[in-house]
């Protein structure tokens, strides 16, 4: 249920649906609307039987493999979206939403990956809804992104290309009338890449004065406010990201415990790494976030007793350790936490003498420094993967 219908609505609309049809000379007309309200409501596994019901000798068959190939990419279903995208246009080659959608599952690939083949492929089903609509706003939103993609793995000058695809696509929009999130929120993604921090956070704000409801520019605002060190600003728009809208992603549940833990909401912070390990179990950064944490603690309670954080943060970089050596992903995050180890071990000691308070006084706030630099590093690389996985 997406919230906007209830159970018994969506069944009691359906079921009127169904009456008032019943006897008519289009069966798989019936069956495509049926699968258009159950997606409305929310209801995917019913949506997909009445999608799946119509046979490949039907008009409405590649409409019906492009929604199958909808819902099966929002269950993260690459492949299998990708097989009724395929059978969409192997059936109606002039179906432009089926060859878009294929166009955005081969730039996700190519983001995924680099690889050259996914980006030609990717650009040709754009290119190839254009040659049949040289005003098609969202093919030409899909080369800007790809261009984007391809800008963000190291080729700059794609950055001209999807300014320029972007600028097409405004034109279309703002002769219809239309001021378009995800236009505004790109425009943002490559402000940013330019170094535009300032005027790359406005369009995000604006993308989300546009649709409130949009995901990727209330995220891609946060990471620019947790680069700023305006952590409550951050934590609010993650807070709705990872609340009112849904999104179940490990990166968001890391960055709103980044956020709370710049401004010092240490228990909002476990609370939101707790969530983090939820979804990702395996997922090696929770324990280097938990350890930064139980550091960002040792200073602000040397009166009273540190050796509880001094502890967990050992604890916590050695399981991270564990995990992650070896990993490219995590190579400069693995060294850093090597380098905090070889600067916490034996505090243990050192702090449990009472004829030193005032040296460990002393010390520990030249620790704290020490991690809030290293934190600040840390924010930059943690916006850099995430602005690399996100242009949703």
């Amino acid at each position: 249920m997406d919230g906007s219908l209830t159970a018994e609505l969506c069944h009691d609309f359906v079921d009127q649906l169904e009456t008032t049809s019943l006897g008519a000379n289009e069966p798989s007309a019936l069956r495509f609307r049926v699968g258009l309200a159950w997606q409305a409501c929310g209801e995917n596994e019913r949506s997909r039987g009445a999608y799946a019901a119509i046979q490949g000798d039907d008009l409405l068959f590649a409409a019906a493999q492009n929604n199958l190939a909808v819902l099966a990419s929002r269950s993260g279903l690459r492949s299998q979206a990708k097989h009724h995208l395929l059978q969409a246009i192997q059936h109606d080659p002039s179906l432009r939403v089926a060859q878009i959608n294929l166009g955005h599952a081969d730039r996700k690939r190519y983001r995924a990956s680099g690889t050259l083949d996914a980006f030609e492929s990717s650009q040709r089903r754009f290119q190839s809804v254009l040659l049949m609509d040289p005003e098609d706003s969202d093919a030409h939103i899909g080369l800007a992104r790809l261009y984007y993609d391809r800008a963000a793995h190291g080729q700059s000058s794609y950055a001209v290309l999807a300014r320029f695809a972007l600028g097409e696509a405004a034109r279309l929009e703002a002769a219809r009338g239309v001021r378009s999130a995800e236009s505004i929120n790109l425009a943002g993604l490559l402000d940013l890449h330019s170094g535009h921090v300032s005027r790359a956070l406005r369009g995000f704000e604006d993308a989300i004065s546009i649709d409130p409801n949009a995901l990727a520019p209330r995220i891609n605002a946060a990471y620019v406010l947790l680069r700023t060190r305006d952590f409550r600003a951050a934590a609010r728009h993650l807070e709705v990201a990872s609340g009112s809208l849904g999104e179940r992603s490990v990166t968001v549940a890391l960055a709103l415990g980044v956020a709370r833990t710049g401004s010092k909401d240490f228990d909002q912070a476990l609370e939101a790494y707790g969530h983090a390990r939820e979804l990702g179990p395996s997922d090696p950064r929770v324990d280097y976030n938990v350890a930064a944490l139980h550091e960002h603690q040792l200073f602000p309670t040397v009166d009273g007793d540190p050796l509880d954080s001094l502890r967990a943060a050992v604890d916590h970089y050695e399981r991270f350790l564990a995990r992650a050596v070896g990993d490219p992903r995590y190579a400069s995050a693995a060294a850093r936490a090597q380098a905090r180890l070889e600067a916490l071990r034996g505090w243990d000691d050192v702090v449990c003498r009472p004829t030193l308070n005032d040296d460990v006084a002393v010390e520990l706030e030249r620790l704290y420094r020490e991690q809030e630099a290293l934190e600040r590093a840390r924010l930059l690389e943690l916006e850099r993967r995430a602005l690399e996985a996100l242009s949703k």
